[in-house]
């Protein structure tokens, strides 16, 4: 084996071996997420687009809703998110224009462009306004003394070693 040179001494490229696994790794979440995107983009998109006509029949944006903002050069799933900051009306007293707020700035986008999330801001307040029972009283201070952790109680604990741990100061307040 010394004297000679021999290519290979029996044991198996380990680089090899992975980059094998790896490969059918890789291919796998691909399709995973080519999977993914097609069932959002058939169902989801459109179920959204299907309230969206419900909606637009119904009522109109209002400021603080949160939509979809449709884009014709980038699939479903790159359009991005925006916030209604600011409804135009049109001289026949129409909302046609809205300004929104994404990440990267404030744009102009024309309401059919739009596609409103399921959940407005509206209907997020009379969710919250329903979640808390009318009969539900509480004494705060009893609660928060029953609870509360007395901090002049000194207590030591310990690692799983046995050693004494200490109490971190930070900022030294």
């Amino acid at each position: 084996m010394f004297l000679k040179e021999v290519k290979e001494a029996g044991i198996p490229d380990l680089d090899f071996l992975d980059s094998i696994s790896l490969n059918k790794r890789y291919a796998y979440r691909q399709s995973l997420l080519q999977d993914l995107g097609k069932c959002f983009h058939s169902e989801y998109l459109g179920q959204l687009r299907q309230y969206e006509k419900k909606l637009r029949n119904s009522k109109h944006l209002e400021r603080e809703d949160v939509v979809l903002i449709s884009s014709d050069n980038t699939k479903g799933l790159d359009w991005s998110l925006g916030k209604v900051i600011e409804l135009f009306t049109s001289p026949d007293g129409n909302i046609r224009l809205v300004k929104l707020k994404t990440k990267n700035g404030e744009v102009l986008r024309p309401v059919l462009r739009l596609y409103p999330l399921e959940v407005t801001e509206h209907e997020r307040a009379m969710c919250q306004k329903y979640d808390k029972p009318e009969n539900f009283t509480c004494d705060e201070t009893s609660e928060l003394e029953r609870y509360s952790i007395d901090k002049t109680e000194s207590y030591e604990s310990t690692s799983g070693d046995g050693r004494k741990l200490k109490q971190v100061e930070r900022l030294a307040l």
